[in-house]
Protein backbone atom coordinates (compact mmCIF):
# COMPACT_ATOMS: atom_id res chain seq x y z
CA UNK A 1 0.00 0.00 0.00
CA UNK A 2 1.14 3.67 -0.35
CA UNK A 3 2.25 5.05 3.09
CA UNK A 4 1.67 8.88 3.00
CA UNK A 5 3.71 11.65 4.68
CA UNK A 6 1.53 11.55 8.08
CA UNK A 7 2.18 7.78 8.62
CA UNK A 8 6.17 8.29 8.48
CA UNK A 9 6.51 11.63 11.45
CA UNK A 10 2.85 12.27 12.83
CA UNK A 11 1.88 14.58 13.77
CA UNK A 12 3.51 16.72 10.95
CA UNK A 13 1.05 16.65 8.53
CA UNK A 14 3.80 17.47 5.20
CA UNK A 15 7.64 17.54 5.01
CA UNK A 16 7.66 21.65 5.46
CA UNK A 17 5.30 21.07 8.59
CA UNK A 18 8.52 19.23 9.82
CA UNK A 19 10.83 21.49 8.44
CA UNK A 20 9.55 24.96 9.49
CA UNK A 21 9.11 23.10 13.10
CA UNK A 22 12.72 22.26 13.32
CA UNK A 23 14.21 24.63 10.98
CA UNK A 24 16.98 25.48 13.69
CA UNK A 25 17.57 21.94 14.57
CA UNK A 26 20.13 20.46 12.74
CA UNK A 27 20.55 16.54 10.64
CA UNK A 28 16.61 16.44 11.16
CA UNK A 29 16.16 15.37 7.49
CA UNK A 30 13.30 12.46 7.59
CA UNK A 31 12.58 9.58 5.72
CA UNK A 32 11.00 6.45 5.80
CA UNK A 33 14.13 5.01 6.34
CA UNK A 34 14.63 6.52 9.68
CA UNK A 35 11.64 3.92 10.82
CA UNK A 36 12.19 0.58 11.40
CA UNK A 37 8.93 -0.52 10.90
CA UNK A 38 9.41 -1.98 7.62
CA UNK A 39 7.57 -5.17 8.96
CA UNK A 40 4.27 -3.33 9.53
CA UNK A 41 4.73 -2.36 6.26
CA UNK A 42 5.10 -5.06 4.64
CA UNK A 43 1.84 -6.88 6.45
CA UNK A 44 0.19 -4.43 5.81
CA UNK A 45 -0.52 -4.01 9.31
CA UNK A 46 -2.07 -0.63 9.33
CA UNK A 47 -2.16 -0.42 13.47
CA UNK A 48 1.02 -2.34 13.99
CA UNK A 49 2.72 0.30 11.27
CA UNK A 50 1.19 3.49 12.73
CA UNK A 51 2.09 2.11 16.64
CA UNK A 52 5.21 1.57 15.87
CA UNK A 53 5.70 5.57 14.45
CA UNK A 54 4.06 6.79 17.43
CA UNK A 55 6.92 4.47 19.37
CA UNK A 56 9.48 6.07 17.28
CA UNK A 57 8.37 9.28 16.77
CA UNK A 58 10.39 11.77 14.77
CA UNK A 59 14.30 11.09 15.05
CA UNK A 60 15.41 12.46 18.05
CA UNK A 61 16.73 16.31 17.49
CA UNK A 62 19.05 18.84 19.23
CA UNK A 63 18.53 22.45 18.56
CA UNK A 64 21.10 24.26 17.33
CA UNK A 65 22.59 27.12 19.69
CA UNK A 66 20.47 30.34 18.58
CA UNK A 67 21.80 33.45 20.02
CA UNK A 68 19.24 36.34 20.71
CA UNK A 69 19.94 39.99 22.30
CA UNK A 70 17.82 42.15 24.38
CA UNK A 71 16.42 45.20 23.99
CA UNK A 72 16.13 45.93 20.33
CA UNK A 73 16.51 49.15 20.56
CA UNK A 74 19.99 50.92 20.18
CA UNK A 75 21.75 53.82 21.85
CA UNK A 76 21.31 56.90 21.10
CA UNK A 77 22.91 59.72 23.92
CA UNK A 78 23.77 63.54 23.64
CA UNK A 79 25.11 66.16 25.35
CA UNK A 80 27.21 69.15 25.13
CA UNK A 81 31.05 69.32 23.90
CA UNK A 82 33.12 67.89 26.12
CA UNK A 83 30.57 65.65 27.80
CA UNK A 84 28.87 64.56 29.90
CA UNK A 85 26.76 62.69 27.47
CA UNK A 86 23.31 60.90 28.65
CA UNK A 87 22.23 58.24 28.38
CA UNK A 88 26.18 57.44 29.16
CA UNK A 89 25.60 53.14 28.37
CA UNK A 90 23.30 50.66 27.20
CA UNK A 91 23.26 46.85 28.38
CA UNK A 92 22.38 44.20 25.92
CA UNK A 93 21.40 40.71 27.39
CA UNK A 94 22.59 38.01 25.18
CA UNK A 95 20.85 34.40 25.70
CA UNK A 96 21.42 30.93 23.97
CA UNK A 97 17.94 29.73 23.60
CA UNK A 98 18.96 26.36 21.64
CA UNK A 99 20.04 23.22 22.78
CA UNK A 100 24.05 23.71 22.19
CA UNK A 101 26.72 25.97 23.32
CA UNK A 102 27.94 28.79 20.88
CA UNK A 103 30.34 31.31 20.72
CA UNK A 104 29.97 34.78 19.86
CA UNK A 105 31.61 38.20 19.30
CA UNK A 106 31.02 42.09 19.69
CA UNK A 107 32.13 44.76 17.57
CA UNK A 108 32.28 48.07 17.14
CA UNK A 109 34.20 50.80 14.81
CA UNK A 110 34.59 53.78 16.33
CA UNK A 111 37.44 54.93 19.22
CA UNK A 112 34.48 56.94 21.06
CA UNK A 113 32.41 53.61 22.10
CA UNK A 114 33.51 50.80 24.39
CA UNK A 115 32.45 47.36 25.22
CA UNK A 116 32.52 45.25 28.22
CA UNK A 117 33.28 41.78 26.39
CA UNK A 118 33.77 41.59 23.09
CA UNK A 119 33.58 37.59 22.95
CA UNK A 120 32.68 34.34 25.06
CA UNK A 121 30.82 31.32 25.04
CA UNK A 122 26.97 30.67 25.92
CA UNK A 123 26.57 26.84 27.11
CA UNK A 124 22.25 25.66 26.21
CA UNK A 125 19.79 28.43 27.80
CA UNK A 126 22.84 30.53 29.30
CA UNK A 127 22.90 34.16 29.02
CA UNK A 128 24.97 36.83 29.55
CA UNK A 129 25.67 40.96 29.31
CA UNK A 130 27.22 43.49 27.04
CA UNK A 131 27.60 47.13 27.99
CA UNK A 132 27.74 49.22 25.20
CA UNK A 133 29.16 52.95 26.30
CA UNK A 134 30.43 55.87 25.16
CA UNK A 135 33.85 56.88 26.68
CA UNK A 136 36.13 59.66 27.24
CA UNK A 137 37.31 60.22 23.36
CA UNK A 138 33.77 61.32 22.63
CA UNK A 139 35.37 64.66 24.85
CA UNK A 140 37.32 65.38 22.08
CA UNK A 141 34.47 65.74 18.78
CA UNK A 142 33.49 68.73 17.82
CA UNK A 143 29.79 69.70 17.81
CA UNK A 144 27.68 67.68 15.48
CA UNK A 145 26.31 63.84 15.04
CA UNK A 146 28.23 60.72 15.05
CA UNK A 147 27.09 56.59 14.66
CA UNK A 148 28.34 53.82 14.96
CA UNK A 149 27.22 49.77 14.70
CA UNK A 150 27.73 47.45 17.28
CA UNK A 151 27.58 43.85 15.78
CA UNK A 152 26.60 40.59 17.87
CA UNK A 153 27.66 37.70 15.95
CA UNK A 154 27.23 34.01 16.43
CA UNK A 155 30.61 32.28 15.49
CA UNK A 156 29.08 29.03 15.99
CA UNK A 157 26.51 28.94 13.47
CA UNK A 158 25.60 32.48 12.53
CA UNK A 159 21.96 31.92 13.79
CA UNK A 160 20.86 35.16 15.95
CA UNK A 161 23.13 37.30 14.11
CA UNK A 162 22.21 41.25 14.96
CA UNK A 163 23.17 44.65 15.34
CA UNK A 164 22.68 47.85 17.12
CA UNK A 165 22.72 51.36 16.87
CA UNK A 166 24.81 53.62 18.29
CA UNK A 167 24.07 57.52 17.95
CA UNK A 168 25.43 60.29 19.56
CA UNK A 169 24.30 63.94 19.16
CA UNK A 170 27.33 66.13 20.57
CA UNK A 171 25.53 70.27 20.85
CA UNK A 172 27.70 73.02 20.52
CA UNK A 173 28.45 75.06 23.80
CA UNK A 174 26.50 78.18 23.96
CA UNK A 175 28.37 81.51 23.10
CA UNK A 176 30.53 82.72 26.03
CA UNK A 177 32.21 86.30 26.92
CA UNK A 178 35.49 86.79 28.21
CA UNK A 179 37.24 90.24 28.96
CA UNK A 180 41.13 90.34 29.55
CA UNK A 181 43.10 92.03 31.19
CA UNK A 182 41.02 91.79 34.85
CA UNK A 183 42.36 94.71 35.84
CA UNK A 184 40.48 98.19 35.48
CA UNK A 185 42.25 101.37 33.80
CA UNK A 186 43.43 103.61 36.46
CA UNK A 187 44.88 107.25 35.46
CA UNK A 188 46.68 110.31 36.44
CA UNK A 189 47.02 113.83 35.53
CA UNK A 190 47.06 117.13 36.55
CA UNK A 191 44.57 119.79 35.45
CA UNK A 192 44.28 119.91 31.79
CA UNK A 193 46.53 116.58 31.28
CA UNK A 194 47.87 115.40 30.12
CA UNK A 195 46.53 111.78 31.74
CA UNK A 196 48.65 108.30 32.35
CA UNK A 197 48.46 106.03 30.99
CA UNK A 198 45.66 106.90 28.59
CA UNK A 199 43.87 104.10 27.96
CA UNK A 200 43.89 100.58 28.13
CA UNK A 201 42.98 97.93 25.37
CA UNK A 202 40.46 94.98 26.83
CA UNK A 203 40.30 91.88 24.41
CA UNK A 204 36.92 90.01 24.33
CA UNK A 205 36.48 86.21 22.98
CA UNK A 206 33.86 84.11 22.60
CA UNK A 207 34.82 80.80 24.10
CA UNK A 208 31.81 78.86 23.64
CA UNK A 209 30.36 77.13 20.49
CA UNK A 210 27.84 79.63 18.78
CA UNK A 211 28.18 83.10 18.04
CA UNK A 212 27.14 86.30 20.39
CA UNK A 213 26.68 89.82 20.11
CA UNK A 214 27.98 91.98 22.75
CA UNK A 215 28.14 95.64 24.12
CA UNK A 216 30.62 97.86 25.53
CA UNK A 217 29.14 100.97 27.62
CA UNK A 218 30.46 103.77 29.95
CA UNK A 219 28.70 106.24 32.25
CA UNK A 220 30.87 109.42 31.98
CA UNK A 221 31.48 111.67 29.23
CA UNK A 222 35.61 111.85 29.82
CA UNK A 223 35.84 108.00 29.17
CA UNK A 224 35.87 106.76 25.58
CA UNK A 225 34.74 103.41 23.78
CA UNK A 226 36.38 102.48 20.40
CA UNK A 227 33.56 100.33 19.95
CA UNK A 228 30.39 100.23 21.65
CA UNK A 229 28.66 96.83 20.30
CA UNK A 230 30.00 93.83 17.50
CA UNK A 231 29.26 89.71 17.17
CA UNK A 232 31.73 87.56 17.68
CA UNK A 233 31.78 84.46 16.03
CA UNK A 234 32.48 80.50 17.96
CA UNK A 235 36.05 81.11 18.92
CA UNK A 236 36.55 84.72 17.82
CA UNK A 237 37.83 87.70 19.37
CA UNK A 238 38.26 91.52 18.91
CA UNK A 239 39.76 94.24 21.25
CA UNK A 240 37.89 97.83 22.49
CA UNK A 241 40.03 100.62 23.88
CA UNK A 242 38.94 101.80 27.02
CA UNK A 243 40.37 105.77 26.46
CA UNK A 244 40.52 108.94 28.96
CA UNK A 245 39.13 112.00 26.37
CA UNK A 246 39.76 115.28 26.35
CA UNK A 247 36.60 116.18 28.50
CA UNK A 248 38.97 114.99 31.36
CA UNK A 249 41.30 118.13 30.59
CA UNK A 250 38.04 120.58 31.86
CA UNK A 251 38.13 118.66 35.15
CA UNK A 252 38.85 120.10 38.33
CA UNK A 253 41.02 118.60 40.78
CA UNK A 254 40.17 115.47 42.53
CA UNK A 255 39.02 111.62 41.72
CA UNK A 256 36.93 110.67 39.18
CA UNK A 257 35.13 106.96 38.89
CA UNK A 258 33.50 105.45 35.85
CA UNK A 259 32.79 101.55 35.07
CA UNK A 260 32.53 99.62 31.36
CA UNK A 261 30.30 97.27 31.31
CA UNK A 262 30.81 94.18 28.60
CA UNK A 263 27.76 92.29 28.25
CA UNK A 264 26.81 89.16 25.78
CA UNK A 265 23.52 90.46 24.75
CA UNK A 266 22.69 86.88 23.08
CA UNK A 267 23.18 84.43 26.45
CA UNK A 268 24.26 86.25 29.08
CA UNK A 269 27.07 84.25 29.93
CA UNK A 270 30.33 86.46 30.27
CA UNK A 271 28.58 89.47 31.04
CA UNK A 272 31.52 91.53 33.11
CA UNK A 273 33.07 95.08 34.43
CA UNK A 274 36.23 96.93 34.33
CA UNK A 275 36.80 99.85 36.20
CA UNK A 276 38.29 103.41 35.75
CA UNK A 277 39.72 105.47 37.97
CA UNK A 278 40.69 108.90 37.28
CA UNK A 279 43.07 111.41 39.59
CA UNK A 280 43.32 114.97 38.55
CA UNK A 281 45.92 116.92 40.76
CA UNK A 282 46.67 120.62 41.21
CA UNK A 283 49.12 121.30 38.43
CA UNK A 284 52.18 123.04 40.22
Amino acid sequence: MAWTWSHLCWPYPTPSAYESTYANYPDCSISFADFDCDAYQDTNDIAGFVDCLLTESCPPCVPYGVMTVAPSNGLASSGPMGGPFSPAGWVYTLTNSGGTSINWTAAKTQSWVTLSSSSGTLAAGASTTVTVSINSNASALAAGGYADTVTFTNTTNGSGNTTRSVALTINALPGALSATPNSGLSSTGNQGGPFSPASKVYTLTNSGGTSINWTAARTQTWVSLSAASGTLAAGANTTVTVSINSNASALAEGSYSDTVTFTNTTSGTGNTTRAVALTVTMGD
